[in-house]
């Protein structure tokens, strides 16, 4: 067990009349330290690592517009469930096509000779 909270997670500090509650600094509120920490998590109970998803951006995506890919996200701390991983969509211009909303135009010069 943690020796500056005993085990709490939780620390109490006397400030004038009031008693102020905060998270124990030497445990991040565990209330246990691991002496022997793993050489990979360091205690943590999760380690990075790469990733290849696979994400379907659909038609008409405008910059701005956020996709959510549940359970893709960091590790949860001590065996938690993982979190969101969350994309955000950003559109680049592009040198021949404009955009309008879903219409998208191309100028393209067509001599009367053509066009007739």
């Amino acid at each position: 067990t943690c020796p500056t909270c005993s085990g709490q997670g939780k620390v109490r500090a006397q400030q004038g009349f009031f008693t102020v509650e905060r998270t124990c600094p030497t445990c991040s509120g565990r209330g246990q330290i691991i002496k022997n920490p793993c050489k990979s998590c360091a205690g943590a109970g999760r380690v990075r690592k790469d990733r290849t998803l696979n994400v379907n951006i659909p038609a008409g995506v405008e910059t701005g517009t956020r996709i959510r890919l549940a359970g893709e996200g960091e590790a949860g701390l001590r065996g938690g469930p993982s979190g969101d991983l969350y994309i955000f969509i950003e559109v680049e211009a592009h040198p021949i096509f404009e955009r309008d909303n879903q219409n998208l135009y191309c100028r393209i010069p067509v001599s009367m000779i053509t066009a007739a």
